[in-house]
């Protein structure tokens, strides 16, 4: 199988799975804005949003490190289980002493919603680490599986608890605990998690060496926390949760956009560690990189042009306000996407240092600026500060990474995508159904033009498919 063949299949299967949930979930949102308030919704994003920033630190980044070393060790039953079982005994010690440091200091936390930040975060960090093993063993249709059951099951749980019961925000944080429980019962039992867990084959050495990949990786995380999630904090601070609840609905529609994305960048990753040492891994890094920008990018550009016709129907009109918001939180996204293609020769070079230095980088300027800027210009702060602090470490790390690849960018292609944004853009403030057509139509031919070689290779798949 050709690399590139082995990228589309990995990818088509992991987006199988989280695409087809996180759509459902996104055509729900009519349901979330309708029965929570402004204040219930920003309630869950902030504790979703702290949970997120906890993860990282309480596991230590091992579910990262279990999927690297574990890849080389895919032919060998007792390597996998050295590693695995060094890994998931330290994880669980690790859930341990938080439970006990959370006990000691819960007094003294005086919020209706604390112990979900107890409970939401063992969970999680349990089921971020099984389903990297699932990966780890190159098991992809198990993962968007165990990704899909957890999706279902916290929608499910949603409508049941939101809808039928009125627990309101409760419902929504309990929602999730229940839908990772069902992904990590799936999973234990998937691959019959106790064949290769043996105390006896702890091994120190292999938990030292997965520590020195792993721990660098939390500040990564957490300064990507800080430059996604961190604005929530100082917006709920200095406006309220409110405001908050209004970023997060502006938050969603390039969520959907970001998925898909995060889906590729799984097999991504996968792909490059896997063939960077080869001759041509380089050129291919470099082809592969500019070619899905292309790709991503003007994908953007025709959901942000369609988004007017469908603002009114997906979202309750005491959320207006976020309406504004959402193209500059596209333009994040599209940097987002481009440090998200560049990165994985990190991770690839075991450079998981630079990866911490370029990412401190990038959240130091992106908090600053939401600060500065949150009392001038209110919740635009939130994107604004997205934009500015992703657009750092991008720099950053296009000129860091020059070291192990050079990458060909179309230059012609990115001023002709910035003409083509502001044009859409401007169709995209008028609220105005016939300026939303030209936008729309203007993306189409946008999209079609610069990858048309893409869609005339997926033309010939299909036909050929189609006649066998």
């Amino acid at each position: 199988m050709s690399r590139g063949t082995e990228l589309a299949k990995n990818t088509t299967i992991l987006l199988i799975g989280r695409i087809s949930t996180r759509a459902i979930n996104f055509f729900l949102l009519p349901l979330y804005t309708a029965y929570l308030s402004e204040v219930q919704y920003g309630v869950v994003d902030l504790v979703s949003t702290l949970i997120a920033m906890l993860c990282p630190i309480v596991g230590l980044q091992l579910e990262n490190a279990i999927f690297r070393f574990m890849i080389p060790e895919r032919g060998s039953h007792l390597g996998l289980q050295r590693i695995i079982s060094s890994a998931l005994i330290t994880q669980l010690a690790l859930l341990v002493v938080y439970a006990l440091l959370f006990m000691c200091i819960s007094p003294w936390i005086h919020n209706e919603y604390k112990w979900f930040l107890l409970s939401n975060v063992i969970i999680a960090s349990c089921m971020l680490f099984l389903v990297q093993i699932l990966r780890g063993f190159g098991r992809n249709t198990d993962y968007a599986l165990a990704s899909f059951i957890s999706s279902v099951g916290v929608i499910v749980l949603n409508i049941w608890f939101i809808v039928g019961l009125g627990w309101g925000a409760y419902g929504m944080l309990s929602a999730i605990i229940g839908g990772n429980l069902l992904a990590i019962l799936y999973t234990i039992f998937r691959i019959k998690l106790w064949r290769y867990i043996s105390v006896k084959d702890f091994d120190k050495a292999c938990l030292k060496e997965m520590l020195a990949f792993s721990v660098p990786l939390i500040p990564n995380e957490l300064s990507w926390w800080a430059i996604r999630a961190s604005d929530r904090v100082i917006i709920s601070a200095f406006i309220g949760l409110a405001a908050t609840g209004v970023i997060s609905v502006g938050h969603k529609f390039p969520e959907i956009f970001m998925t898909i994305y995060s889906v590729f960048g799984l097999a991504w990753t996968e792909s490059v560690v896997m063939h960077i040492k080869e001759k041509d891994g380089v050129q291919y890094f470099s082809r592969m990189t500019d070619t899905m920008f292309k790709i991503f990018s003007s994908v953007s550009l025709v959901i942000i042009a369609f988004i007017p016709l469908i603002f009114s129907l997906m979202v309750n009109s005491k959320f207006d306000d976020s309406y504004n918001l959402i193209p500059l939180y596209f333009i994040g996204a599209n940097v987002n996407i481009v440090i998200g293609l560049i990165s994985v020769i990190y991770i690839a070079k075991h450079e998981t240092k630079s990866i911490a230095k370029t990412s401190l980088f990038g959240a130091t300027i992106s908090i600053l600026t939401c600060i500065l800027l949150v009392k001038i210009i209110g919740v635009y702060a939130s994107p604004v500060s997205f934009i500015v602090g992703f657009g750092a470490m991008m720099i950053y790390r296009c000129i860091d990474m020059r070291r192990f690849a050079r990458i060909e960018w179309d230059f012609r292609y990115l001023w002709q995508l910035f003409i083509s944004f502001f044009i859409v853009c401007i169709c995209y403030y008028q609220h105005k159904s016939s300026f939303s057509i030209v936008g729309i139509v203007l993306s189409l031919i946008f999209l079609l033009w610069h990858n048309r070689r893409n869609v005339s290779a997926i033309y010939v798949i299909l036909k050929n498919k189609l006649k066998h």
